[in-house]
């Protein structure tokens, strides 16, 4: 939910500064499910939702009046034939 660029404020908490090389790449096309998954330590106002692909589990929160854009949009991109039948 929030993003630090590199080199941000001096005296900022070390620990909430994300590292550049943290970032992933995730190939939508290795996706294999994309749903919801309902954590009790999840932001306030967000819904969190788990993305799988063959190797691995990626878990994500959005807030909540974003979360049916976020996965509606994941699942166009990572299965555009059986988005589109549905």
């Amino acid at each position: 939910l929030f993003r630090s660029l590199t080199g941000a404020c001096s005296g900022a908490d070390p620990h909430l500064l994300r590292r550049q090389d943290s970032k992933r790449v995730l190939l939508l096309r290795d996706c294999i499910s994309v749903e919801e998954m309902e954590l009790m330590d999840c932001p306030r106002d967000c819904v969190s939702f788990i993305v799988e692909t063959a190797e691995k589990r990626f878990l994500f929160a959005a807030l909540f009046t974003e979360f049916r854009h976020w996965v509606a949009g994941l699942c166009e991109l990572a299965f555009p034939v059986r988005f589109s039948s549905v």
